[in-house]
């Protein structure tokens, strides 16, 4: 359809634009969004909640991770209603500042032995803050690199943004990494908050890049015919209830096993194991860029066999590694612990690769941004925002013990396995991309 200004069609942006664009700021929220998680498993015990029980303390500091993620569907909510009514450019700058600014002050946030239960008050604000503006960063991401996509590469443009999540992590752990090398008092005193500080300069390189970015064809298109939605989390409530929960479902679990990975298996390297926190972030490192090929490739399988092949393939494979991750890190054998952290941070790839381009085609345009942020936003509050916690409860209930973990992830996996199987197929063919009535059929037969 031709522009309302000039009567013709407006231009594509090249690959490498679009990929930079939506991967980049991505990659700066979830940079930020996980030295939260590592620094829960090795400092905020500490530093916000002593305890004569470091364990108590680490499970105090993982219920504030928690936190986050369930201001998640809130923030996915808002953005979402935003970013259908205003555009996905405008929303994915708000969340990108919100987050930095929030991580820039943890940072600066005294101690609880400085300023008392403010501390840890004031940890929790900003971690809300953190939760509400990551809520909507992947779904306004994932329906722009998608929208921008031509006919069949969906799931690959799709991965982009997914490729932003490995990568902002990996930036987090080598953060964490270099503070790592300084002695205990002077990493407890100041050396942990430099990771977060880093987070202005970050701003800077984003901000740069997504305003340069241009708004999506499906959009503009929408909005010149008039075909924004006034309530549009509202109506994929009212329209798409089985999508919506199924989508849950589907991101439960690659969720739990890879806020474990981050979180409690750090804390149970460490402390269990043995290992030094240096190493054990390292070999996470070294396996999440094993993402930047696990990702684009499931992503790109999909677009040629199907999304639901692909995720259901990798939900099943979930259920069997969770049996095998646990035993496999307590040979305590250097080869072997990486490999299962290898398998851990990348088993999930054929799930979240092929999800970005599944959960937006489930919904027309005019609630797509709203539809895949409240999706995937409330599957991860059930899955990697309730992990941490409760696999370090477990642990301890279990007496120290990891099968009660393998378990749970076990149970969350056949979840996903369910969901994933009671999803509408998306890819009609070889073409990856069904037109807005087709997607709009499917959704509503699946409810």
């Amino acid at each position: 359809m031709a522009s309302a200004e000039t009567g013709a069609l407006p231009i594509r942006p090249s690959h490498a634009r679009i990929a930079f664009a939506t991967g980049v700021g991505t990659a700066i929220e979830y940079y930020d969004f996980l030295i939260y998680a590592i620094a829960s498993g090795v400092v905020f015990g500490k530093q916000f909640f002593p305890s004569d029980d470091p364990l108590v303390g680490t499970l105090l500091a993982f219920a504030t991770f928690g936190v986050g993620f369930i201001a998640r569907p809130l923030g996915g909510a808002v953005a979402g209603h935003f970013g259908d009514r205003l555009g996905r450019k405008f929303m994915l700058v708000v969340t990108m500042v919100t987050m930095a600014v929030s991580t820039f002050c943890i940072g600066l946030l005294p101690n609880y032995a400085a300023i008392g239960v403010w501390a840890p008050a004031l940890l929790v604000l900003a971690r809300l803050v953190q939760g509400f503006s990551a809520g909507g960063e992947w779904g306004g991401g994932t329906v722009t690199a998608v929208e921008h996509a031509p006919p069949g590469r969906r799931g690959l443009y799709g991965s982009w943004t997914i490729l932003g999540t490995s990568i902002g992590p990996m930036l987090g752990i080598a953060a964490f990494s270099l503070v790592g090398r300084l002695d205990e008092s002077a990493f407890a005193s100041w050396g942990w908050r430099l990771p977060f500080l880093a987070s202005a300069a970050l701003l800077a390189v984003g901000l740069y890049v997504r305003l340069g970015m241009t708004e999506t064809r499906e959009f503009t298109e929408m909005k010149s015919d008039g075909r924004v939605a006034r309530m549009p989390a509202l109506e994929v409530i009212r329209t798409y209830p089985g999508v919506l929960l199924r989508s849950v479902g589907s991101v439960i679990a690659f969720s739990t096993m890879v806020y474990i990975a981050f979180t409690f298996v750090l804390t149970y390297g460490t402390e269990k194991l043995g290992f030094s926190r240096t190493t054990f972030l390292n070999f996470t490192m070294i396996a999440l860029a094993f993402n930047l090929v696990t990702v684009p490739f499931f992503s790109a399988l999909s677009d040629r066999v199907g999304r639901k092949p692909v995720m259901l393939g990798g939900a099943v494979f979930l259920v069997v590694f969770a049996f095998a991750f646990f035993p496999m890190l307590n040979t305590k054998n250097d080869a072997v612990v990486l490999l299962a952290l290898i398998l851990a941070n990348n088993s999930p790839a054929p799930i979240y690769g092929p999800m970005a381009a599944h959960f937006s085609e489930l919904y027309e345009p005019r609630v797509r941004f709203s539809g895949v942020s409240l999706g995937v936003q409330t599957g991860h509050v059930l899955g990697g925002g309730l992990a941490p916690f409760l696999a370090t409860a477990l642990y301890a209930a279990g007496g120290r013990s990891a099968w009660p973990v393998v378990a749970y992830l076990a149970v969350t996996a056949v979840i996903s396995v369910l969901a994933i199987a009671g999803l509408p197929e998306t890819v009609r063919g070889r073409q990856g991309r069904a037109d807005d009535s087709d997607r709009s059929e499917s959704a509503v037969e699946a409810t």
